[in-house]
């Protein structure tokens, strides 16, 4: 997270105590799909904790990767899971992203190493097979 352009991990990070959304319960929507016109394709991916409009959603960073790219395929097998296996998959989604923001090392170079879009990428890597 940034405060007045300076990259910091408050004590109350709304990642682990929930400010909004507490990640460890709220509901986990999946985002995947593909955008852009044609030649130049891009497949986005991120997470929500919660919703916007009840409005305590902790939202991931989203990831932008080449359509049809060995990720884009990676992040649509995990899309195509979570349809047939809702459930389990939202369980290993949540509990990834729960190991990751209990471990965080903070933000570094103003990117989040909890919910940012390497963490994104990783989750999906992780959870696509």
């Amino acid at each position: 997270m940034l405060i007045r352009g300076e990259a910091v991990v408050p004590p109350g990070c709304p990642a682990i105590t929930g400010t909004g959304a507490d990640i460890a319960t709220a509901p986990v929507y999946l985002y995947i799909h593909e955008a852009g016109a044609e030649g130049s394709e891009v497949t986005e991916a991120f997470f929500s904790f919660g919703r916007s409009d009840d409005g305590g959603a902790i939202v991931t960073d989203s990831l932008i990767i080449p359509f049809k790219s060995e990720a884009s395929l990676e992040a649509n097998n995990l899309k195509d899971r979570h349809l047939l296996e809702p459930g389990k998959v939202e369980a290993e989604v949540r509990a990834a992203f729960c190991e990751r923001v209990a471990n965080c090392q903070g933000v570094r170079n103003g990117v989040c190493g909890a919910l940012g879009a390497e963490a994104v990428e990783s989750v999906i890597n992780q959870l696509s097979n």
